[in-house]
């Protein structure tokens, strides 16, 4: 086999075996001195063909300062302060099992450095193919103690404690740096400073627990993959180089996990805490069912992918775009707030069981549901219309949209489907006319619609003509306005009136039929510029606050009147009729017909008195 040397795994070959020696440090010379060969047995400084040992009994502080030490394999159970010259150690490997502190100086060779005791880091460079271990019992610590980053050309594979102080690292391996934070290891990042891989893309990959903590800013400039647990319990701690989390993460109060690049969210990924954490920029891939019960904030990032994305805390969505066929559900304590002036893209479907909430900015939406299920409120204070960005997009709302603030807002092309309340508490809403599924032609079919104060409601100039029967009109304050129900003609459902004033309508073909019912609260009127009719199944509930003739809510006739159905009163305000109180609550040029009935809580005797030019409500 000529000069062919075979070696098998976990043994040495025969010839390094045989040509070995093991040398023992005595400390015989100065007592301190690494590489004086004084200090070693038979004055032998140990070589590359050697196995160094430093085990004496008691405590000893040795230094290395200048010069090289270069053995084969080296084992050290004492205390070593390296600040300068080489320590390159051989195939054999060193196993750290006491103390080394390294200020400056090189470490380097082709062995793995096994730390079972401490190794502190400060200055210097650590160099050479092979890798660090930090066993179950090591304390691997490095903080840059000056203006230079520390060099690191080594992977570095923890099962025991990394105590990151801060400083700067600069990681120089070829191919890039990778470390890993294995289960049941703890790796702790405190103070300030970055690290970065120099020579290729690099990895932090934790398996067992990430701790930043304290204040302080910790920068990540390479991937970063979480399948342990991740907690931020102070200061913040920045990952740059994209990544992936497959586990739970936790930041606490005051804290800061800030993202950038492109991350995934996948199977087993969590994030809680009282604190805040920063999607800014990238992509972010939800890959499998993820769910969140802390402070998430988007920023010029786009969230995308397949999985199911449960919100139990709240999205601050500042812009970017929410994309998607995982979709997205706001659990009942959750809440998405869209809040910057900056765009927003939504082509991911949201369910809200929680909070939504438009604030500002502009919004388009490019294929994407919005539900609104009852009993759940959608908030609109944009000072901004949503427009269609293509596919097919709705707004089914079975809850609450609330219009609030004294902003102009709007659904421009988008389908609004609501069976559920429209109130424009506050500004204006205007709604696409050819897109509110409720109006079929001029017919409001159903849903209840609410503008209140000095609001406006608006169809982009469509008219109602129908109230259809399971459909509420609302307009509450002589100030609201809704203008749709300016050509009202028939009311099949519920139109209300509140607050005073007038509401006019001037019905198309001259006539206003009501087959459904017309509250008019106290002070309240109803005026028909042409005829009114009621039919057999119409109600008429006429609001009483006080004993004056013309404080009731009343219908105003311009023309013709012809009365049937009913007449219900409601007393106001606290008032209580007393015998001879009457009220003129509806008037006419003229007037045929009678009222069924009317319903009145109270003992009197309720009756009308009909006029040539109107009827009076009488309590004897």
């Amino acid at each position: 086999m000529g000069n062919t040397r075979i070696a098998f795994e976990g043994f040495e070959p025969l010839e390094d075996r045989l040509s070995m020696s093991t040398v023992y440090w005595t400390g015989a010379g100065d007592g301190v001195t690494l590489d004086s060969r004084y200090n070693w047995q038979c004055n032998h400084l140990p070589t590359s063909c050697d196995t160094a040992i430093v085990d004496l009994p008691g405590s000893h502080a040795i230094r290395m300062t200048t010069g090289t030490f270069d053995p084969y394999k080296f084992i050290f159970a004492e205390d070593l302060a390296f600040s300068g010259g080489t320590i390159n150690v051989g195939n054999g490997g060193t196993t750290l099992s006491g103390s080394m502190t390294m200020s400056g100086g090189v470490f380097s060779g082709c062995g793995d450095l096994r730390d079972s005791g401490v190794m502190h880091w400060t200055g210097g460079q650590i160099a050479g193919t092979g890798g660090i271990a930090v066993t179950a019992a090591g304390l691997f610590e490095f903080a840059d103690a000056g203006t230079t980053p520390l060099d690191l050309r080594r992977n570095v594979d923890n099962l025991g404690r990394i105590n990151w102080l801060g400083g700067d690292i600069d990681g120089n391996r070829a191919g890039g740096n990778t470390i890993v934070n294995e289960p049941g290891a703890l790796f702790k990042a405190t103070g300030s400073g970055r690290m970065r891989s120099l020579a290729g893309p690099g990895l932090v990959q934790n398996k067992g627990l990430f701790v930043r903590d304290e204040d302080g800013h910790s920068q990540f400039l390479v991937p970063f993959r979480n399948s342990g647990t991740l907690n931020v319990a102070g200061g913040t701690l920045e990952l740059w180089g994209g990544g992936a989390n497959s586990g739970p993460r936790n930041v606490a109060a005051g804290a800061t996990l800030h993202y950038f690049g492109d991350f995934t969210e996948d199977a087993g990924s969590t994030l809680a805490g009282g604190g805040s954490t920063i999607w800014q920029g990238g992509t972010h891939t939800i890959t499998a069912a993820w769910s969140m019960a802390s402070y998430l904030y988007v920023s010029n990032a786009t969230v995308t992918g397949p999985g199911l994305w449960t919100i139990d805390g709240v999205l601050g969505w500042s812009h970017g775009t929410l994309s998607g066929p995982g979709g997205t559900v706001i659990g009942p304590a959750g809440k998405i707030e869209i809040r910057t002036l900056g765009p927003h893209t939504l082509a991911r479907d949201i369910l809200n069981n929680g909070t939504l909430i438009w604030n500002r900015g502009p919004l388009t939406m490019a294929g994407a549901t919005i539900t609104n299920p009852a009993g759940h409120a959608f908030y609109v204070a944009a000072d901004a219309t949503a427009v269609d960005g293509g596919g097919v997009n709705r707004v089914v709302n079975h809850g609450e949209i609330r219009k609030v603030l004294p902003t102009a807002a709007g659904f421009g092309g988008i389908t609004l489907d609501s069976d559920g309340l429209v109130n424009v508490h506050n500004g204006s809403l205007t709604l696409d006319q050819g897109a509110v599924a409720q109006l079929a032609g001029a017919t409001l079919t159903g849903g209840a619609w609410s503008v209140f104060g000095n609001a406006t409601l608006s169809f982009s100039g469509a008219p109602i003509q129908t109230v259809g029967a399971a459909a509420l009109v609302e307009r509450i304050g002589v100030n609201a306005s809704f203008d749709a129900l300016g050509s009202l003609t028939r009311n099949e459902g519920t139109v209300r009136i509140y607050g005073g004033g007038f509401l006019d309508v001037s019905p198309v073909g001259g006539t206003f039929v009501n087959a459904g019912t017309i509250v008019l609260n106290n002070m309240t009127a109803l005026r028909v510029g042409g005829d009114f009719e009621q039919e057999a199944g119409g109600t008429l509930d006429i609001g009483l606050a006080a004993p004056l003739v013309l404080t009731s809510g009343r219908v105003l006739i311009a023309q013709h009147a012809v009365l049937g159905g009913f007449v219900n009163v409601t007393f106001e305000l606290g008032y209580t009729p007393s015998a001879g109180d009457e009220f003129l609550f509806l008037g006419a040029t003229s007037a045929e017909g009678t009222f069924s009935g009317a319903f009145a809580d109270t003992t009197l005797t309720t009756e009308f008195v009909y006029l040539p030019d109107g009827v009076l409500l009488r309590f004897v």
